[in-house]
């Protein structure tokens, strides 16, 4: 194959979406030593220590906010990047981010409510809609580390995420979810699966698994469509999707019977 000339350090690929995919699509061109060269790359990279007393305010601000409208889309960026960040995936989680979640899904609701209580007709920012992907692309990211799986209390979350694909209440006709958003829930939702089949708790587990009108508007949205990841990089929709059916086949013995079904 023809060798691979394309950038391959950290500061030519770095917030350059056209760059990364470049790469991708030339995986099978990179010989081994490139390979070699840009693991070297990896290992060495230095992750500064989590900003604990950063991320302890901004959480604090988000919380304190009482209505959607209040919250930064700065604030939603900057907890994005440590839920994304392996290393920080833990310390994140332990500052509270959770809460920080549900905290905004509640005020994304509340919003939807409020514009069909008002008879709201001007168009949803950008920002709101852009707040609430963040929040379950973050949630679907720090249930991706072990520590986290194992001992997150995940039983007033999973509810709000199966509304969200409902749409249930002011949802739908409020503050519809866009086709980004209602990927990214349903891939949170697969890792609240596979979170609840780690903490042995089968009762919890059935009510998504069980739940035959909850797979069936998640089989509905199964497409191959682009979706764009906050970084910018379009991807096929069904990575997010069939992340879900991944974890509901090993969820449980009648996890494959299920997924016939």
């Amino acid at each position: 194959p023809k060798r691979y000339n394309g950038p391959l350090n950290y500061k030519d690929l770095a917030n350059n979406p056209d760059a990364i995919m470049n790469l991708l699509e030339n995986m099978n061109n990179l010989t081994m030593e490139q390979v070699m060269a840009f693991q070297s790359q990896i290992d060495a990279k230095s992750v500064p220590p989590f900003p604990a007393n950063k991320a302890k305010k901004t959480l604090a601000r988000v919380l304190k906010c009482t209505k959607l409208e209040e919250v930064q889309l700065v604030d939603s960026k900057q907890i994005l990047s440590w839920c994304r960040e392996d290393f920080y995936m833990e310390s994140i989680c332990e500052s509270g981010v959770i809460d920080v979640h549900r905290h905004i899904l509640k005020l994304c609701e509340e919003y939807a409510e409020r514009r069909i209580v008002e008879n709201i007709k001007t168009k949803i920012p950008n920002n709101y809609s852009k707040i609430r992907e963040y929040t379950f692309y973050c949630i679907a990211d720090v249930f991706l580390n072990e520590n986290n799986i194992e001992r997150i209390d995940i039983t007033e979350l999973y509810p709000v995420i199966i509304a969200f694909i409902f749409q249930d209440g002011p949802i739908y006709n409020g503050f519809p979810m866009d086709w980004d958003a209602m990927n990214y829930a349903i891939k949170s939702l697969g890792e609240m699966v596979r979170c609840l089949v780690v903490q042995n708790k089968p009762d919890q587990l059935h009510d998504i698994i069980g739940d035959e009108d909850l797979l069936n508007v998640i089989r509905n949205n199964i497409r191959d469509d682009p979706i764009s990841t906050p970084i910018g990089i379009k991807v096929a929709s069904a990575l997010c999707t069939l992340r879900f059916v991944l974890t509901l086949l090993v969820s449980s013995p009648c996890g494959p019977r299920r997924l016939l079904e």
